[in-house]
């Protein structure tokens, strides 16, 4: 029988929330996935109707013999998605079997209808825009499909690192739509703007390397602090670059704290020696932190934003960017939700 993602989705959740061999109840899936109770409740129907689940007489959940091995199949492929990551990323076993973990049950929807190409959305995609955004992925990515599959285990890998530190949750994806946003100002091709788009998204992997007593200090960062900090670009450089397919994306996130006069870091380098990449994601970086709450201050209001990156045009930022940027600001507003 072969099963949509979004079945699949459904299992694993039933697996891990009955591994007392107990049943489950219908709002605690919904409570796991963060699903309507309406949506699960159909679904489950769904899965009922094709012999994978059954319910006793008090509403609780369980699987039938063929749901129970449907399910124990998703777990192996959790335990091989596992071990791929710990090859490609040097993470700990405990570490890389939360993240697969997280990528079945958490993380994305991928399917492949019958006819046309594979389609990729998130969960909880429900505005025209982010749907059209991750057509928009697919089919540029269609082509390479390690690029696809290694992009969405290091999502993962991203997802739990957030999941740390409280006032960075969804910075990357915030970071990614405004990069994306300046790319399609500035009229780049769609493979150029695809590996940016990731690239952002994997911008600050390299805090994976980064101990939580840095990285959850509340205030501002100095001495060693600061020093360990600035280690997380090069990080996120031998991270990626250990990846089959993701040498410039490699490169582009190890420079994205570069600056345009050449005080930044981790190289120092400067002007039109800065990947092109890297300087678009330095401009959509530098918005999201200005735009966000921090412990130690309160964030910007877009007009003190702009300001902001119009006084460090040509000194942090690439001019012609930043032009670029400053002449579509609703437009970049629009794009990180703000």
């Amino acid at each position: 029988m072969r099963l949509t993602y979004s079945q699949m989705r459904y299992i694993l959740a039933i697996r891990i929330l009955s591994e007392d061999g107990g049943g489950v109840r219908a709002s605690d899936i919904a409570g796991f996935l963060g699903f309507s109770r309406p949506s699960v409740s159909g679904m489950l129907r769904a899965l009922t109707k094709i012999g994978l689940l059954d319910r006793d007489r008090y509403g609780k959940i369980y699987f039938t013999g063929a749901g129970r091995a449907a399910a124990e199949e998703l777990m192996r492929t959790a335990e091989e998605l596992g071990r791929r990551l710990r090859e490609a990323l040097d993470l700990s076993s405990e570490a890389a079997d939360d993240c697969a973990l997280l990528l079945l049950a958490k993380l994305r929807e991928r399917e492949t209808p019958d006819r046309g190409r594979p389609r990729f959305r998130a969960m909880k995609a429900d505005n025209t825009e982010r749907t059209r955004r991750q057509h928009f992925i697919t089919s540029a990515l269609k082509s390479n499909e390690n690029l696809f599959i290694y992009h969405d285990l290091i999502a993962a890998v991203v997802a739990a690192m957030e999941a740390r530190d409280r006032y960075t949750a969804s910075h990357s994806r915030r970071v990614s739509d405004i990069s994306e946003q300046i790319c399609r100002i500035l009229g780049l091709p769609d493979e150029q703007t695809v590996l940016i788009h990731i690239a952002a998204d994997l911008h600050d992997i390299g805090k994976i390397g980064v101990a939580d007593s840095v990285l959850l200090r509340e205030g501002p960062l100095e001495g060693d602090a600061w020093r360990v900090m600035k280690l997380h670009p090069v990080i996120g450089y031998e991270v990626l670059n250990k990846v089959e397919g993701f040498q410039e994306i490699a490169l582009i996130v190890r420079h994205h704290h570069e600056r345009w006069d050449g005080s930044g870091y981790p190289d120092g380098i400067k002007g039109q020696s800065i990947p092109f990449g890297s300087r678009i994601i330095a401009i959509a970086d530098s918005i999201d932190a200005m735009m966000s709450d921090r412990p130690y201050r309160k964030k910007m209001s877009p007009e003190q934003c702009r300001q902001e990156i119009a006084k460090n045009k040509g000194v942090m930022y690439d001019p012609d960017i930043a032009d670029a940027v400053l002449a579509n600001w609703a437009l970049i507003i629009d794009a990180g939700a703000y």
